[in-house]
């Protein structure tokens, strides 16, 4: 098993066709194929990449390992996340047979990235690891490892387990990105007189123990209702607002930061 450190200098060190060869190998892809500029064409991906191998996998998976065309050659607003998508729809039409996994580098932008494609009633279905390979993170490496220690011998059950591990990782990102925007609102939106930089730490400090409320809500663990939050913010709301002062705080410090016992009235009206 790769440790974290070993998967994060494998993407880090990802610089080449031959680099990318052997993160394919990594992932379980063992026998490949170079791709001339006719097989490109006759794939749909001559426009997108520069050089190009097939590598065999299990069954029916086939990973395309792709250096993407240098970014002074395409249009600007082209980024290398689009070029990729594009390169995997290109695959999912013209050998649907397969079950398709891409490497792809963009070496001007240093950009790596790791995608599954697969059919979908609403169009093929992509999820992508996209990496920066000059700041490669915990969990970009800890994605690696997921991929690595995949053991399905079958291609098809390998495949749809490439899909899930990469779509988790995929809904993570857009979790922590909702969260920065959500933040950032909230600092935003706040009164009185204090910094910026301060604005945004109060701010983030509150969304934070917001999430330890819902991980505590998902457990049942405020008073076994599913939606206590729910409920008790649109009551609070109802009666003019006043959230923190009157919800967040004796919920917080009146409430769980104080023994059963000792709990003033508005914290005991919360509940178990």
């Amino acid at each position: 098993m790769l440790t974290l450190r070993a998967a994060a200098a494998l993407l880090a060190q990802t610089n080449s066709l031959a680099t990318l060869r052997l993160l394919a190998n990594s992932i379980g892809f063992h026998t490949a194929d170079a791709v001339d500029r006719d097989a490109q064409h006759h794939l749909g991906v001559d426009h997108l990449v520069s050089a190009a191998e097939v590598i065999r996998g299990p069954g029916r998976m086939r990973c395309i390992s792709a250096i993407l065309v240098p970014h002074a050659h395409r249009a600007s607003t082209i980024d290398p996340r689009e070029l990729t998508r594009r390169l995997c729809l290109a695959l999912a039409h013209r050998a649907p047979t397969r079950d398709w996994c891409a490497v792809t580098l963009d070496v001007s932008l240093e950009r790596l990235t790791i995608a599954t494609v697969a059919p979908h009633h609403n169009g093929p279905r992509i999820t992508a690891l996209h990496i920066d390979r000059r700041h490669v993170v915990d969990s970009d490496a800890d994605t690696l490892r997921a991929l690595v220690c995949t053991t399905e011998a079958d291609g098809a059950l390998r495949h749809a387990r490439f899909i899930d591990i990469l779509g988790r990782d995929a809904l993570s990102q857009r979790f922590y990105r909702a969260l920065d925007r959500a933040v950032q609102l909230l600092a935003d939106s706040a009164t009185g007189t204090a910094s910026p930089q301060v604005r945004r730490e109060l701010a983030l400090l509150c969304a934070s123990r917001c999430l330890f409320l819902s991980f505590l809500e998902a457990k049942g663990w405020l008073d076994h209702q599913r939606q206590f939050l729910l409920h008790h913010a649109t009551s609070q709301l109802e009666l003019g607002g006043k959230l923190h002062d009157k919800l967040l705080r004796p919920l917080f410090f009146g409430s769980l930061n104080t023994p059963r016992a000792q709990r003033a009235a508005a914290a005991r009206a919360f509940g178990d």
